[in-house]
């Protein structure tokens, strides 16, 4: 008895930690990260401390250390404070991650625990997503920790799993890494990790499936693959593994997709086969692994094997793309279906057993990039009846949309008579084909396309130093040719050239450079494993947000740190030190720094809403929190309106001045209507200029600039002086609008307001 409770201790224990770790990932959401930041700068400051002399050198983590201290130089020119002090914090957590990793005392053992640690973690995501989409029991207490809403999480109806993360393409690759890694302990030495490993791993391939992220799937296929070819002689291992769980966790998850959203008993479905698929996998990987090995331990029958599957997952997924048959609505509901015509007339026609809906829309590129689509045909059609429709010229994509009111069978859907729409797939769920609808023209692909174009625009406004972490969320808005809302470009190699500059993306890609170098040189016994995660970490992140995320850093730099441990040498003991006390210096700054940005806040809240008190702690909190001090100013501004105090006038003067050159989409409004109400027209039309250039493509923003105007400044009352000053501005508007794809729409206030400022100009 005494030695099962020690064959347990250990991964009970890590698994502890690693739903430790979960949770404090997830807090990273909600409104009490600064103070989560705050702990973990401090905590950071000491472990530095303690395991100075253990700091060794290491050519990818000393680059790591660098890419860090040149995100915190990027901050001193950040465009907006507020989002920097978030997007660093992530940082430095994930950085915290690293070091302790890194620096653990026995190198072999920490890669092992690392892996049983993230593995963890991605199971319970895993299981996490499943029930916020389901029963959603542990909504209150989630919705507490993190303050996403209930659309953030759960499922995208018809589509898709998006989890915990409010992204399902994060929680994809935060699955493809637990997945690999639970792979990784059941083919190690170490049978302690094999059984609940195979419960991991069969959680992370049941959400993986979920998910169903096209990219995601791509990245992870190919770093399966690759974790194959270099497995070596535990190459039959890997697969059997593989073999074992992949299919099987699949094929529960695609039973549990149609319960996802129901109320009632059945809402504890999606849970159950989760569970169920996780006991049939342990049950086989117990019973029939081991009798399986010998005859996969043969090098020749493993790669037939591994060829065979190949074949037969190619040969499936296109069969699965070509057999299809008639469409059934039990009650009632709609599907559509994907279409690529040339322009022109078209017909249409259906059989069926009753009356079905049609409409079809019709998408350009530029539609494509804004999530926009025309509505070109509406009709109700019988059995056998046929409608013609017009596609217009440069129509890139057709989405054909068909409905029933009752139960109805669609046998099929023709074009021109030659072209029949695929109804049901008969081997594809309905989630995935729904996903794999206008796959050629995905609207998702063809936008990151202009976040990439617009993210290196904002790179050659600041090409050194960057313009700060969480930049292009506030900066955007300049270089947009339509209005658009991201926090990030969707690529983090453009993401670090915004951000951080040239010398940011030196420093990160010569970290990636050094470990992959390392990787090569020592070839460990996790070498193929740590490959396949690098591939999977790397490939991932040049199309999505994921190292953006802090739910997904620790599992990267984790990743990085065992890699990086490898090529740890005592031969260097100046950049050792250097890389230890500097460390600790960046940490022991920005808890300072946040410390500072946490009383700032207490200040202003302390003071209630008696006047002066108030006033004072704004200018007090403006005075020394180094993140969000435009806020402080600018309410400041906006409260010195009400008072007859000169002395504060004066301040509000300086901090309207501070302000004006400041790009913001939120303090041009403000600044606009307390030059207006100061009669420094001058001065407002100059705010109101800056503004609206700096946020072009935001309608509101024009339209609220001209409101403000017009308020203040009636058509009677404007003077010549003035009357110009407004037109130049609607110049301006007239001459940004010619450069947008999605030109902006003043309101119709707005527009008979410059039609009369127009006249008297005339």
């Amino acid at each position: 008895m005494t030695g099962v409770k020690k064959q347990w201790a250990e991964p009970a224990l890590l698994i502890l930690c690693a739903l430790m770790l979960t949770l404090l990932s997830l807090v990273f959401f909600g409104d009490n990260y600064k103070v989560l930041t705050l702990i973990i700068c401090i905590g950071t400051v000491v472990f530095c401390f303690v395991r100075r002399k253990h700091f060794v050198f290491s050519p990818s983590a000393l680059a790591l250390a660098v890419y860090l201290f040149v995100c915190a130089l990027s901050g001193i020119g950040a465009v907006s404070g507020k989002f920097f002090i978030k997007e660093f914090a992530k940082l430095l957590m994930a950085y915290s991650v690293f070091l302790i990793i890194y620096l653990s005392v026995n190198k072999e053992r920490a890669a092992v625990r690392t892996a049983f640690i993230l593995a963890a973690m991605a199971a319970a995501y895993s299981l996490l997503s499943v029930e916020l989409g389901s029963t959603a029991n542990f909504r209150p207490i989630f919705d507490t920790l993190t303050g996403l809403s209930a659309t953030d999480v759960g499922f995208e109806a018809g589509t898709r799993l998006i989890g915990v993360f409010g992204n399902a393409n994060v929680l994809s690759s935060t699955l493809a890494i637990g997945s690999l890694l639970s792979v990784h302990l059941m083919v190690s030495g170490e049978k302690k990790y094999h059984i609940p490993c195979c419960i991991t791993l069969s959680f992370c391939v049941f959400g993986f499936v979920l998910a169903f992220s096209l990219g995601g799937t791509a990245f992870f296929a190919v770093s399966c693959l690759l974790y194959l070819i270099l497995s070596g002689k535990k190459r039959s291992s890997v697969f059997l593994v593989m073999l074992e769980h992949f299919p099987i966790s699949a094929l529960f998850a695609f039973g549990a997709f149609p319960f996802f959203g129901n109320a009632g008993a059945s809402a504890a479905i999606p849970i159950a086969l989760m569970l169920a698929g996780a006991a049939v996998s342990l049950l086989l990987f117990t019973l029939l692994h081991r009798k399986l090995m010998p005859f996969f331990e043969k090098p020749r029958i493993t790669v037939t094997a591994i060829s065979v599957t190949l074949l037969a997952a190619a040969a499936y997924l296109c069969a699965a793309l070509s057999f299809a048959g008639s469409y059934r609505y039990d009650h009632d509901g709609s599907f559509s279906r994907s279409v690529y015509l040339s322009s022109g007339w078209h017909s249409l026609a259906i059989v069926s057993d009753g009356t079905v809906g049609l409409n079809i829309y019709s998408q350009t590129n530029a539609e494509i990039m804004t999530h926009t689509e025309t509505h070109i045909s509406s009709h109700w059609l019988e059995n056998g009846e046929a409608v013609y429709f017009f596609v217009p010229e440069n129509s890139q994509v057709q989405r054909v949309a068909l409905w029933a009111k009752e139960s109805r069978r669609l046998d099929s859907v023709t074009i021109d008579g030659t072209t029949h729409l695929k109804l049901d797939y008969l081997l594809l769920p309905e989630f995935a084909a729904n996903r794999l609808q206008g796959v050629l023209k995905n609207q998702n692909a063809v936008q990151r396309a202009v976040f990439f174009a617009d993210g290196l625009k904002l790179f050659s406004q600041s090409p050194v130093l960057g313009n700060g972490p969480g930049s292009f969320e506030s900066a955007a808005c300049s270089v947009q040719s339509y209005y658009y809302e991201t926090r990030y470009v969707h690529n983090h190699y453009i993401q670090t050239l915004v951000d951080c500059g040239i010398l940011g993306l030196a420093a990160y890609l010569g970290a990636l450079v050094f470990m992959v170098i390392s990787l090569i040189k020592h070839r460990s016994s996790s070498f193929a494993v740590l490959a396949a995660c690098m591939f999977m970490i790397c490939g991932h992140s040049f199309m999505e947000v994921t190292m953006s995320m802090s739910v997904y850093l620790p599992f990267a730099f984790g990743i990085f740190a065992v890699i990086s441990a490898n090529e740890a040498s005592d031969s260097a003991k100046v950049p050792a030190a250097v890389w230890s006390w500097g460390s600790a210096a960046v940490y022991a700054v920005f808890a300072v720094l946040t410390a500072l940005n946490i009383y700032a806040d207490s200040l202003v809240d302390r003071a209630g809403s008696d006047y002066e008190p108030f006033m004072n702690a704004l200018e007090s909190a403006a005075a020394i929190d180094p993140f969000e001090y435009n806020d402080y100013k600018i309410s400041y501004v906006y409260n010195s309106l009400s008072s007859p105090s000169e002395e504060i006038s004066e301040k509000a003067e300086r901090f309207a001045a501070d302000l004006s050159t400041v790009r913001s989409n939120s303090i041009t409004n403000v600044l606009l209507q307390y030059y207006l109400e100061k009669q420094q027209y001058d001065a407002a039309f100059d705010c109101a200029m800056f503004g609206v250039l700096n946020n072009r493509s935001d309608s509101e923003v024009w339209n609220n600039c001209f409101g403000i105007i017009s308020y203040y400044l009636t058509p009677q009352e404007l003077t010549s002086a003035q009357a110009h000053r407004v037109m130049e501005l609607y110049y301006a508007f007239e001459e940004t609008n010619s450069l947008l794809m999605t030109p902006v729409v003043l309101s119709r206030n707005n527009i008979s307001y410059i039609q009369a400022v127009s006249a008297l100009v005339n």
